[in-house]
This record gives C-alpha cells, structure tokens and sequence, in this order.
C-alpha cells in the first residue's frame, strides 16, 4: 500500500511542510476507494498522512478516513505514527497545526506521544482532583480550624459568625469551591456590599484567605487564590458608611448597675466579675478554677507579686498576635468576693468558673449582654471596657497603665516595650481597686494612679 500525493512533487522547502491535500484531492481519494475497496494514504508533506479506508454500516458502503503524523526521533532510525484524530472532525487546517506543534516536539528530542499522554494524564488528575474539591462551607470550616492551629486566631472567635450567616452549608456555601463562577459569588455578596459595607468586607476578606489557604496550603491548582481579587473587583467601590462603635455605659452610672446585678444568677456574677478584672467576655466564660493563682510571689512573670491574680492564656488576649506570654490580671478584694459566691452557686463539677446553668456545658456568648438588656441597659457586656477606660481617664490614671488593663497594643508598641519592661501589675492593681471601690460606692478619691506611692504599697 503506496502514499498518494497530489499533483505537487514538493515536500518541503526550508524544512517547511508544504501543504498538499485540499478537499477536492480527499474527496476523489474517498471515490476511488469506493469503488476500489482498497486503503488509500494521502500525504499532506512534513508527516501528516490521512489515511481513507472503505468501511460499511447497514449495508451501505462509505469510507472513514484519520489523521496520523509520521516521525522519527533525533539518533533513531525507526519511524513512528502518532493518531491525530478522525476528518472530517478535525479539520484539514486543525491536522496541519497539530503537523507544526509535533514537529517542535521531534526537533526538541521529544516523543509527541509521550507528551500527549501526559498531557491526558494530566487531564485526567485534575478531573479527579476537581471532584474532591470541598464545598465552599467547608473550605471555609478548614481554613478557620488552620487559623487557630497557627495561632493567627482565638479559639472562639467570631470569625466564622459573618460566614455561617450569610454563606452557610446552603446555597453557594454547599456548591464546590472550583464550580463557584466569579459572576455568581459577586451577585450572593452584592446586597450585602451595598447595604451593611463593613460585614461585606468583612466576607470578602474571609473569602480571600479561604480560597488563598485551598490554594496554597492544600495545593489546589482548580482554586484560583485571586477568584476573590477579581470578585471584589466587579463589586467596585464600597458606598460611603459611618463606623459605629459598640455602645458603652457612661462609668457615672456603672455604681448604680453593678449594685442591681443579682448574685443568685451566674450570669450577672460573670458580668460583675468581667466589669472588675475589665477582661473582655470571652476569656470570662471559658475561665477555669486553676486560671486563679492565689500565690503568684514566685511567678518570674509576676515579679514577687504576693496578691491573686487570674491567669488569663496567651491564646484569649485581645492582641494576642502581637502580644506575647500569658496575661496576668491582679483580683481586687471584690472580684475575689465575687469568685467565692460563684463557687457556692456552681453546678456540677465543671472546671469552668461560670458555667451554664445547662449542666456540662459552656455560658452562652449572649448570656451576659441578656442580662444588661433586662436591666434595660443599651450597652453590650464589651462596652464596660469603654466605661472603665472614660473612668480611669477621667481620674487622671497614667496612660500606660490604663492601656495595660486594657491588654491594649498602643501606638509605638515596640519602643514603648523596649523602656517599660514590666507589665505594670503593680500599678494595675492599685487602679482596679480603686475601679471596684467606685463600683462598690465607696468611692475613689480622685487620687491620681501616678501620684501613688508604690514603695508603700509594695510593704503592705
């Protein structure tokens, strides 16, 4: 069996494959091997053959004609063939392509058959790895549970709230990760973008460490880790919004509050105890019996502190990215009072210090802003930080200490650091007692914080 060639002797001119075959030159080709029965191979130049073959179905006769390249590799002698697929499917114009593309392969050393199957092999891996893609609920899940192994978040934080609500295992947040388009997440986040622009944000930034960390950590090339750039991009600029800050309870009127808190109930004990230790609410409600150190004089981090303390991990300080070490946090004599009433009214053998009611499990994040509202107070348990920092200001408390009560990373955090190289526990603990005795009725003087001798206070 020959190779037929059109009319044109030439191959190739400069190494380029002339172009032989037209469909008049297949056309006739197809006759002649229906009326032949025999194989018909038309050479295009430069290896590409098409091969034509009779064939029948249904007792009908026609021909089937496939693309093949012939080559040889660099330093052999032996010729290969390569298929390139069925004509008409692919086209005269597509086969001479493929010619071009093989050639490069050859003259690179390359087997073009190797190469293909990588290429399918490749394919085929990214297929499978396509259909183990995570729903986007569950990327979001992992990367929270990444976040908090790399200490990069407080177990219990909120940051998973904004995206339980507004993703969810529903809707988009149950489709997978690599089937999500950029037109479909921009249309789920744009109500929320132009109405409330700060939890928007907020998803979106979420958003972008989620798909990031698919990316990156858990290298999956079917998630772009710019998909949320490109998305925040569509939803252009953010409407113009004003910050609100959580609203506090003017530290005038905190005696009057603290006084209406009921002891009976745990949940105003652990308001109570939150206001005095000016601690925010989460490291209060996961606060254990052993986080109390009744003898801390021999601490090196307390320094010969010979007062109790409350032992508050690194992991639930409010700056705990920056910050290192645990928080020590001194007790006045009424935030001892009130861990003692706590202990009498707790439930169970919990370890917690103010555990649910519920036995075995943990207070509610709500707990405490429940008991303010019944007391019809505006302010949320956070915003008693607020109150006892207008209070500390307004008694003239040192900046430095008052910002250390707060657990506060303040402007200059390293220079400042570098010269103050205690944690001010001394200090601090001067000024919550002076918050609990205004707290309590008794008053504070108005002495300022600075101008207490702490010489005399070391040898009470």
């Amino acid at each position: 069996m020959g190779v037929t060639n059109a009319p044109d002797p030439r191959r190739e001119v400069g190494g380029v494959a002339i172009e032989l075959l037209d469909r008049n030159i297949i056309k006739a080709a197809e006759e002649s091997v229906l009326a032949t029965g025999t194989v018909k191979k038309l050479s295009d130049g430069g290896g590409l053959l098409l091969t034509v073959r009779p064939a029948a179905q249904g007792g009908l006769r026609h021909t089937r004609s496939a693309w093949s390249f012939r080559y040889t590799l660099p330093h052999e002698i032996n010729r290969r063939e390569i298929g390139l697929g069925g004509y008409p499917e692919v086209s005269v114009a597509q086969a001479r392509r493929e010619r071009v593309r093989f050639r490069e392969i050859v003259r690179g050393g390359r087997d073009p058959k190797t190469e293909r199957e990588a290429v399918i092999t490749g394919q085929a891996e990214r297929a499978a790895e396509a259909e183990t893609a995570p729903a986007l609920w569950d990327a979001v899940q992992d990367t929270y549970e990444m976040l908090v192994r790399r200490n990069k978040l407080k177990p219990r934080t909120r940051w998973l709230a904004p995206l339980k609500t507004h993703i969810g295992n529903r809707g988009i947040g149950s489709k997978r990760i690599n089937e999500i388009s950029i037109e479909e997440m921009r249309d789920h986040l744009l109500p929320l973008w132009e109405t409330t622009a700060v939890t928007g944000k907020r998803l979106v930034d979420r958003l972008r460490t989620t798909y990031r960390h698919q990316n990156e950590f858990h290298g999956r090339s079917d998630v772009n880790p710019d998909f949320i750039h490109e998305v925040e991009r569509r939803l252009g600029d953010r409407p113009d919004f004003e910050v609100t800050h959580i609203a506090s309870h003017h530290y005038e009127d905190m005696t009057e509050l603290y006084a209406a808190l009921d002891e009976t109930q745990i949940a105003s004990l652990a308001l109570k105890f939150t206001i005095l230790t000016n601690a925010q609410q989460g490291p209060v409600r996961f606060a254990t019996r052993d986080q109390i150190i009744h003898d801390p004089s021999k601490l090196s981090e307390t320094r010969g502190f010979n007062r109790r303390v409350w032992r508050m991990p690194h992991r639930e300080r409010k700056a705990s990215k920056s910050l290192k070490g645990d928080f020590f946090i001194p007790l006045s004599d009424e935030a001892i009072r009130i861990l003692s009433v706590a202990d009498k009214i707790r439930r169970g053998d919990s370890d917690l210090i103010f555990p649910s009611p519920q036995a075995g499990k943990t207070m509610s994040d709500a707990a405490m802003n429940a008991v303010l509202k019944r007391h019809k107070v505006a302010a949320r348990g956070h915003g008693m930080r607020s109150s006892f920092r207008m209070w500390a200001s307004n008694i003239g408390a040192e900046f430095h200490v008052a910002e250390r009560c707060m657990d506060h990373v303040v402007a200059n955090q390293l220079v400042v650091s570098a010269y103050l190289r205690d944690d001010a526990i001394l200090q601090r603990s001067i000024l919550l007692d002076q918050w609990a005795a205004y707290l309590s009725g008794a008053g504070v003087g108005g002495a300022s914080v600075a101008h207490i001798d702490l010489q005399k206070e070391r040898d009470v």
